[in-house]
C-alpha cells in the first residue's frame, strides 16, 4: 500500500468538510445553523436586556428626584406596563377592581383559558 502523506492542504477544516461523508457534512451544517440561532437569540437577549436597564435607570432617576410622589405618579403612572406574562393578569385584575367583585372567590374569578 502507497504511503500517503498528510499535507497542510489536507488537513484544513475546508478540505476535512469537502472530503467527508453526507451525513457527516449534514451534522456540521446543522450544528453550523443550531450555532448562529442561539448567537441570534443571545445577541437580541443582550439588547433587550440593555433597553430595559436603561427604562429602569430613566424611571429610578424620575423616582428619586420627584418631590412629591403623587405627582410622579400622576406624570408617571399613566405610562402603559410593558407587555409580559403577566400582562393578561394585570387586565383582569383592573377590571375586577372597576366591577367591585364580591368576596366570594367564584364571582369574580379570573378568565383561565383551557
Amino acid at each position: 500500500m502507497p504511503e500517503i502523506a498528510a499535507t497542510q492542504d489536507m488537513m484544513s477544516p475546508m478540505a476535512l468538510f469537502l472530503h467527508a461523508d453526507v451525513v457527516v457534512k449534514a451534522v456540521m451544517i446543522g450544528l453550523l445553523l443550531a450555532s448562529i440561532w442561539t448567537w441570534g437569540i443571545i445577541i437580541t437577549h443582550s439588547l433587550r436586556l440593555k433597553r430595559i436597564n436603561q427604562a429602569t435607570d430613566s424611571f429610578e432617576k424620575d423616582f428619586w428626584a420627584a418631590e412629591d410622589i403623587d405627582a410622579f405618579h400622576l406624570k408617571r403612572g399613566k405610562e402603559p406596563p410593558s407587555p409580559g406574562p403577566t400582562t393578561p393578569r394585570w387586565r383582569w385584575s383592573r377590571r375586577a377592581s372597576r366591577r367591585r367583585c364580591s368576596p366570594r372567590p367564584s364571582a369574580c374569578s379570573p378568565p383561565f383559558r383551557r
